[in-house]
């Protein structure tokens, strides 16, 4: 499903570039995801939103209730007393990531609302959109998309880092259009144009004098995809030849 969904959004990216718009993608970055789930939301969303009752709605209840942990410095030293987990799902477990999924569930919704396209597996969500640079509206979208799962995360017990979340322009023009960060309502953070990273994978950034051309290593499906896109930009001429 994840190779399928990140296929898409590179083919999505493509697309767009064939008709001369830019693609923002937004990387969002929540803080200590998986130790914020509030258990009883949860359990609302597998029953009213997922459809389950009765003894395997119970049995979630069970496997989210009575659990304990406390802290040792090392194997020799005294351990603390323990602690009751009142929230959060348990890390590094099968189902960790799965039921964190289904509690992210509304987000979809609210973000179709907004006609923005996304791609999300657990707490890795990306936001993209596409646009021509005379386009006011779906930046507009754009922020006005990312204020409200702000909102909506903070409802839901759930904190989005905007010191870490950030903006990738995406566009193969020569020379590229200027645009402006987006300014998230509320706490008046600006979301910062990133060269260090893409989703899933490391890029290494060259610096020619100044920062507009770079080049990475793929360490995924989507990187592999840009990777390949380079490669070919070298050998032939086409929509795609970026790098001459």
């Amino acid at each position: 499903i994840t190779e399928t969904a990140l296929t898409r959004v590179v083919n999505d990216i493509l697309i767009s570039s064939d008709e001369g718009k830019s693609t923002v993608i937004m990387l969002l970055d929540l803080s200590a995801a998986f130790d914020t789930i509030d258990h009883s939301i949860l359990l609302h969303r597998l029953d009213n939103d997922v459809g389950l009752t009765g003894t395997v709605l119970a049995w979630f209840s069970s496997y989210l209730s009575n659990r304990f942990q406390y802290v040792q410095k090392c194997a020799d030293s005294t351990p603390s007393l323990y602690t009751e987990v009142q929230y959060g799902v348990p890390q590094g477990s099968v189902l960790g990531p799965l039921l964190f999924s289904l509690y992210m569930l509304p987000l979809g919704s609210l973000i179709r609302k907004h006609n923005v396209n996304f791609h999300s597996y657990a707490d890795d969500t990306q936001l993209y959109l596409s646009f021509k640079s005379n386009e006011v509206s779906p930046m507009l979208s754009l922020i006005s998309c990312v204020s409200e799962l702000k909102e909506w995360m903070n409802k839901n017990y759930l904190s989005l880092n905007t010191d870490k979340t950030d903006e990738l322009v995406v566009d193969f023009r020569r020379p590229r259009p200027l645009m402006d960060p987006v300014i998230i309502r509320g706490d008046c953070r600006t979301i910062s144009f990133m060269l260090g990273r893409m989703p899933r994978g490391d890029w290494v950034v060259s610096w020619p004098g100044t920062p507009t051309d770079f080049f990475f290593f793929p360490s995924g499906l989507l990187e592999f995809f840009f990777f390949f896109l380079f490669f070919l930009s070298t050998l032939a001429i086409g929509p795609y030849s970026f790098l001459r």
